[in-house]
Order: C-alpha cells, then sequence, then structure tokens
C-alpha cells in the first residue's frame, strides 16, 4: 500500500437499526487553507482592553527585576487588575455568545 498524503478520519454513527461508518478526507492544506474558513470571532471591547493590560503585564513582570520593583505594590495590583479583567472579559464572551461569532457559510468544501 502507498503512503498517501492525507489522513483518513473515521466515524462512526450508530442508532438502534443500524451501524454507519463515514470516511473524511482531511488534508493538512486543507485544514490550513484559509479559502476554507467557516466561522469569523469579533473579540469585544472588553477582551481588547484585557490584551493589552495582559501585555502591559508581562512587560512590567519583565522589567520588575532590571528596575528593582519586583515587590512593588503596584506590581501586584496590575496582577489582581489582570486577573479580574480575564475573567470578566470570559463572562462577556458567555454573556454576548452568538454575537462574538459570525459564521460566513454553512457548507462544507
Amino acid at each position: 500500500m502507498e503512503a498517501q498524503q492525507n489522513y483518513d478520519c473515521w466515524a462512526l454513527a450508530a442508532s438502534p437499526h443500524h451501524v454507519v461508518f463515514l470516511v473524511v478526507q482531511v488534508t493538512l492544506s486543507k485544514f490550513f487553507n484559509p479559502c476554507y474558513t467557516t466561522a469569523q470571532l469579533k473579540p469585544t471591547l472588553f477582551s481588547k482592553v484585557n490584551t493589552a493590560i495582559q501585555l502591559c503585564l508581562v512587560a512590567a513582570s519583565l522589567a520588575a527585576p532590571v528596575f528593582q520593583f519586583a515587590d512593588s505594590v503596584l506590581l501586584q495590583c496590575l496582577w489582581y487588575v489582570t486577573a479580574v479583567t480575564t475573567a470578566a472579559s470570559g463572562y462577556s464572551y458567555w454573556h454576548y455568545g452568538r454575537k462574538t461569532v459570525q459564521v460566513l457559510n454553512t457548507r462544507s468544501p
């Protein structure tokens, strides 16, 4: 048997009366091809603010040992603010759910 460049994915669908095997051809080039995009995610404004705060936290945490403010109260406050905004961002995705995802096409390529 020759080696194939695609991978066969087997799916089993069972019902009380019959068993059906489905073979789906999945290739890596098809998986990573942006032409086959089926959904677009729209981040919330709160999520964008949260990302900015997280990047500030990373920069401040990396700079803390260099500028001798590793034990600073301001840095610890930034940790807590980041934790709260991350939880709030997760809640905003839960609350606004369907408004953050746009289905581009419903048919498979």
